[in-house]
């Protein structure tokens, strides 16, 4: 009985052997071309109230393929007692997050650059220019938002020491260089760190509060001079 299933296996294999080698020497192949066409998207706008920070508005810019979505709305400084000597005043409130926002789906991968400047110094009604005024905003950091793929190589580069002059001479926030920058970025500016510099207290003159502009410039193309 062994004897006799062994023989069977044995016949079996050396089928199923030759059967294979037919089936090999049939095999025939054919080719399917694939194509695929990209343009450039439109920016998508975010939610009219950012759960996160509600002191940010939209810009309007929402037909764009690269668009500055997002900017602070106001910083406003803690109150600060007349005295001598430099200040650097905190935020009144530290608690919301601040950032600017920008979508970049144009898909050249060309970069761009987002500046700002104070394009209205501080003054008063009644009392004029804050003498010596200057906005700090150390520490910003870049987070990618709604499905970009945060990568070292294709990260934009944040300032580590922006300084708002009120000689209104634009300063660089981000620098997205070439191969940078694509899909939706945030550029996060730490809240309990931003300051406004004032050079003599005892030049300030209490009156009405004092006012000014921030303006952001969101440019295609890399940032051409070093900072």
């Amino acid at each position: 009985m062994n004897k006799k299933t062994l023989t069977i296996g044995f016949i079996s294999a050396v089928t199923l052997l030759s059967t294979s080698s037919v089936f090999a020497a049939e095999v025939q192949e054919g080719m399917t071309d694939l194509q695929a066409e990209f343009l450039a998207g439109t920016v998508t706008p975010p939610e009219a109230t950012d759960p996160s920070d509600t002191s940010n508005p939209g810009t309007g810019n929402d037909a764009a393929s690269l668009a500055l979505m997002r900017i602070p709305k106001l910083f406003h400084f803690k109150s600060t007692a007349v005295a001598t000597g430099t200040a650097a005043i905190p935020l009144g409130d530290t608690s919301p997050t601040y950032y600017t926002e920008v979508e970049d789906v144009r898909g050249t991968h060309a970069g761009w650059n987002l500046t700002a400047k104070i394009s209205n110094k501080l003054t008063s009604g009644s009392q004029g220019e804050l003498p010596g005024a200057s906005i700090s905003m150390p520490g910003v950091s870049m987070n990618s938002v709604r499905g970009t793929v945060s990568n070292p190589t294709v990260t934009p580069t944040p300032n580590e020491a922006i300084l708002l002059s009120n000689d209104s001479t634009p300063d660089l926030i981000v620098d997205a260089k070439d191969g940078q920058g694509a899909g939706a970025w945030q550029a996060l500016i730490p809240a309990d760190q931003l300051q406004l510099k004032v050079a003599d207290l005892a030049k300030v003159k209490v009156g009405d509060d004092y006012a000014g502009k921030i303006t952001w410039t969101l440019t295609a193309g890399p940032n051409q001079t070093p900072y």
